[in-house]
């Protein structure tokens, strides 16, 4: 289950490999967690994640995670968990 909620994060433009795993370790573990969240929101939980753990990963700037989010909210669900 891990690897296909790693694999359905990384449909979004821009997360692949070490993005797609500091946002499933930081919780953000799907799609439709992803743009559930604000995009400073979803910043601040990255940001706060990366500080506690010490995670070898920069979380997005605020001006791509605005388009991240909305890039994660039009993209449809093909995975049920």
């Amino acid at each position: 289950m891990e690897f296909v909620k790693l694999s359905d994060l990384a449909r979004i433009p821009g997360v692949k490999g070490v993005r797609a795993r500091l946002y499933y370790d930081a919780g953000i573990d799907s799609i439709e967690k992803f743009g559930e969240h604000e995009p400073e929101e979803l910043r601040a939980i990255v940001v706060d994640f990366v500080a506690r753990t010490g995670f070898d990963g920069i979380p997005s700037l605020p001006a791509v995670a605005i388009c991240k989010v909305e890039i994660a909210r039009k993209l449809p669900s093909i995975f049920e968990y």
